[in-house]
């Protein structure tokens, strides 16, 4: 490591990041306009779900609670996410269902109560 002095006889030194923004890990390439934004992420979306069920606990305990969201969503859920799901309905003592629903924006989905 090198280090230089400023005119003014202090020693000047930079900070290389390392880690990637939070943006860049929370969120995607968009694509419905060609990677020119970014949408949150498939992983994202999944736990925004998670966190929603644990919120609504007390109106969902016991129920059959049927998750509606954009096919990719549910299809992460079903297969990388599937030991957080299969938690939540533990801790629920409910079965969630989660259900790809053509149509829908990768960032939305429906809870209803079935």
């Amino acid at each position: 490591m090198t280090l230089r002095m400023s005119e003014l006889g202090l020693v000047e030194m930079t900070r290389k990041r390392t880690r990637e923004t939070i943006g860049r890990i929370l969120c995607e390439p968009c694509l419905y306009c060609d990677g020119r934004g970014y949408l949150k992420s498939r992983q994202t979306v999944c736990y925004e779900i998670l966190r929603e069920l644990e919120r609504d606990a007390s109106d969902l305990f016991g129920r059959n609670v049927v998750v509606a969201a954009h096919p990719e969503v549910a299809a992460r859920f079903l297969d990388e996410e599937r030991p957080a799901l299969e938690w939540v309905e533990e801790r629920l003592k409910a079965r969630v269902t989660v259900t790809g629903a053509q149509g829908f924006h990768l960032e939305e989905y429906v809870i209803t109560i079935a």
